[in-house]
């Protein structure tokens, strides 16, 4: 009971870790293996991960060896070294070679930008987390599902590359765009240059009536 953070293997001896406070596997990235016993969450409970990277071995886990998982409370994703995780990516956070029951209440994350969402999928005896889009067939994840989305499709960059199922979320979304509170859009390169075109011929007109005025011209 009480707070549990860090790397390596607890021994249970058939007992239980019981998290009603916190529980953090690894230091900075890295798992905690529970060996011959149970993990029980309830619902103050929380279990912190961290997200580092893509690799197999850049995010936290939990394994369960010869024991059961029960969840509830809250699970925590803290995204580290400005690491932004594309979409599709699917990291398996939980393990139990008996089972796994309950679910997580609530799930929050720190760092994921407003175009990404997460699906928590719960399995007899592994729970994991894939990176979504927040908008249906919106495959880039820049806050707008369009035709740049369907030519990332027909290029295997979605999901379930060439899926018909990825298609129907690309033709579910099509038109969507994140509200604007959410997604900050950013200027074309051609909008951005003529804006900066605009400004210097400005400043270039209003120094030539200057110049003017000073020799009497005007």
């Amino acid at each position: 009971e009480g707070t549990v953070a860090g790397g390596g293997t607890i021994i249970l001896e058939g007992g239980k870790l019981a998290n009603d406070a916190l529980v953090a596997p690894g230091l900075s990235v890295g798992g905690l293996t529970l060996l011959g016993g149970d993990y029980v969450q309830d619902q103050n409970g929380t279990l912190e991960l961290e997200l580092a990277g893509a690799g197999e071995g850049d995010h936290d886990w939990l394994a369960v060896d010869s024991g059961a998982a029960t969840l509830a409370g809250t699970l925590d994703v803290l995204l580290t070294a400005r690491f932004i995780p594309p979409v599709g990516s699917l990291y398996e956070i939980i393990t139990a070679d008996d089972k796994i029951t309950g679910e997580f209440a609530a799930t929050t994350w720190t760092g994921l930008p407003e175009t990404l969402a997460v699906d928590v999928h719960y399995l007899p005896n592994a729970v994991s987390l894939e990176i979504v889009s927040a908008l249906p067939g919106d495959f880039n994840a820049d806050g707008t599902t369009d035709a740049s989305d369907f030519l990332q499709w027909q290029r295997g960059g979605s999901p379930l590359p060439y899926s018909s199922s990825d298609l129907a979320d690309w033709e579910r979304g099509f038109g969507s765009t994140l509200p604007a509170s959410r997604f900050a859009a950013v200027p074309e390169p051609t909008t951005a240059l003529l804006l900066l075109m605009g400004v210097a011929g400005l400043g270039r007109g209003m120094s030539m009536q200057a110049r003017r005025r000073a020799s009497g011209l005007d």
